[in-house]
């Protein structure tokens, strides 16, 4: 059996990260967490290959993991050339997702 490449590896750390810090409620952020991400960011290989496509017309997301108990997701978002998308600013309550300026 081969090696993971150390770019998945990185990234399963980070949802192990994650999982292990979420409660029942969800994920809060942390400082923990926000190292791990940064970690993971720190480095451009841990996107599989098929995740980075993206979409002629729009932006595409990608489900990279979601918790098994619904409590956080990781998601990629690919903008191809010359795309964008309004920029929202989200809270807890959708009721109060405002459009960033």
């Amino acid at each position: 059996m081969s090696e993971a490449p150390a770019g998945l590896d990185r990234l399963r750390h980070f949802i192990a990260t994650a999982t292990r810090l979420a409660t029942p409620a969800g994920l809060a952020q942390s400082a923990e967490l926000e190292a791990e991400f940064a970690a993971l960011i720190r480095h451009d290989d841990w996107l599989p290959d098929a995740c980075t496509v993206p979409h002629p017309q729009y932006y595409q997301q990608y489900l990279l993991h979601c918790d098994p108990l619904e409590r956080f997701s990781l998601v990629s978002f690919v903008w191809g050339p010359g795309q964008q998308t309004p920029c929202l600013l989200y809270t807890s309550d959708a009721a109060d997702d405002t459009p960033c300026v």
